[in-house]
């Protein structure tokens, strides 16, 4: 079974209906393993939560608040 990690990195700036929609359209076709975390791109603790996930799969958002 593959394991999904959905990446939400600048929480503050976008809202989560990207994630919401791709779970539903995932889970539609069988995936069940499916993660979501909010990080800190240059927090090291960020990088350990997703090396513990050990996800096969790493989605995140392409919205960004930097021009």
């Amino acid at each position: 079974m593959m394991r999904i990690l959905f990446v939400d990195i600048y929480r503050s700036f976008y809202d989560r209906h990207w994630a919401y929609a791709l779970t539903a359209v995932l889970r539609q076709l069988g995936a069940k393993d499916l993660h979501y975390i909010s990080i800190n791109p240059e927090s090291p603790v960020s990088i350990q939560k997703i090396i513990a996930i050990r996800p096969d799969l790493i989605l995140y958002n392409a919205f960004s608040p930097e021009v």
